[in-house]
């Protein structure tokens, strides 16, 4: 049976009965996905209203609908999100790989210009300028500010409102090891875990599960507290709330904060504070130097640091647009082509994942050039590299 890897874009909020990944784990929402995969599903109204045989499948493709994964055309089931199985490859590659390595050697020459504005950064005196252009370049300029450019110009869709009230946008990939590159082997995945004034993030390929915040807070609100990213943090873990863990974020920001500005040690912290850091230092944020001086393990960024990168960039970005549009109308006919348009998908929301397939090659090539700095594999977890966000709205 074929089977895909879900991805979304958004918010798809608790992995609850609104979610498309609560239902896709059930083996008949698999079925009913595979087999419309081959071919939409048409169902007679009347033998499905008469035929108490057909109520518990007319049940679940209405929870189907409902969290974005079908829609209903006609008395016809589609399904309605964009995405690509095998014989999509060719395609994706073609298109991808073009505008990547155009987009590359572009940037390659405006290498000076891209990292300039990083020297501004505070974290600069503590984080090479690679490190900093791997986040700043490949994260939020490639997977953020990009894609808001993009929609501006009316190429991509971002996100659509599902019926369940949540706002994401879905793409499935098929789980085979030919697909494996595109879905799982790029750096282009954000995890995000967001705080009340900071966001802990890790950006990397997706060939894995990462030890980070987002993972560990996402395992424990599905119940799987028996995973091995637990070990060690039982006694965190053991009474957590929701308004522990309200806490327990709250004091590592002022942690964070604290390490920033050179003024924490070891000997000084509450047991509360002791909590915080035990937690940071296991996803990676904090570090302990043999003195007991804490100090960050990964750069901090601050917004408007951020909104000065931003505008600087933006009008490098705005003159390579023309280059895009070109290419997806000289290849609009091989687009109409792929799986998904059999199933009325938008090209706009298609183009949001060539866009991601796009810069995910651009990142690669940009740590071959050395641009970027390598993020190491890490057994069992992929390729990632962690940063610190600081909110100040």
């Amino acid at each position: 049976m074929l089977e895909l890897d879900l991805f979304h874009f958004g918010d798809s909020g608790e992995h609850d009965s609104l979610s498309p990944f609560f239902w896709y784990e059930k083996t008949m929402c698999k079925r009913i996905v595979a087999q419309l995969i081959e071919e939409p599903l048409s169902l007679n109204k009347q033998q499905v209203e008469e035929s108490p045989e057909m109520a518990p499948l007319k049940q679940v493709l209405a929870k189907m609908v409902h969290v974005g994964l079908l829609k209903l055309i006609d008395q016809v089931y589609y399904l309605d999100f964009p995405f690509f199985i095998e014989e999509d490859k060719v395609v994706l590659d073609k298109l991808s790989i073009h505008v990547a390595d155009e987009l590359t050697g572009y940037l390659l020459k405006k290498k000076e210009d891209l990292l300039k504005p990083l020297m501004s950064i505070e974290s600069s005196k503590n984080f090479p300028l690679e490190r900093l252009a791997y986040h700043v370049i490949g994260g939020n300029l490639f997977d953020d500010w990009a894609l808001d450019w993009l929609h501006e110009h009316e190429m991509i869709a971002l996100e659509k409102t599902q019926p369940n009230g949540r706002a994401y946008l879905l793409v499935g990939y098929e789980q085979s090891p030919v697909m494996e590159d595109l879905s799982k082997g790029l750096l282009l995945s954000f995890n995000n875990a967001t705080g009340t004034h900071m966001v802990f993030s890790s950006f990397g390929d997706a060939d894995g599960d990462r030890k980070d915040l987002y993972r560990l807070l996402r395992l424990y609100s599905q119940g799987k507290t028996e995973n091995q990213a637990f070990k060690g943090l039982e006694s965190i873990f053991e009474d957590w709330s929701h308004e522990k863990a309200h806490k327990v974020i709250h004091t590592s920001e002022h942690l964070i904060l604290e390490a920033y500005y050179d003024r924490l040690h070891v000997n000084d912290m509450t047991e509360d504070k002791i909590e915080a850091f035990e937690l940071m230092k296991r996803v990676g944020y904090l570090k302990e130097a043999e003195t007991g001086k804490i100090d960050l393990a990964v750069p901090l960024f601050f917004e408007e640091e951020l909104e000065a990168c931003k505008e600087s960039y933006k009008p490098l970005f705005e003159s390579f647009v023309p280059f895009m549009k070109q290419i997806l109308k000289t290849h609009e006919k091989e687009l109409e082509n792929l799986s998904a348009k059999k199933h009325h998908i938008d090209t706009k929301d298609i183009a949001n994942e060539l866009w991601h397939q796009v810069f995910g090659r651009i990142n690669e090539n940009l740590v071959k050039e050395g641009v970027f700095e390598t993020p190491e594999k890490r057994p069992d977890e992929g390729r990632y590299l962690q940063a610190i966000y600081v909110l100040t709205k």
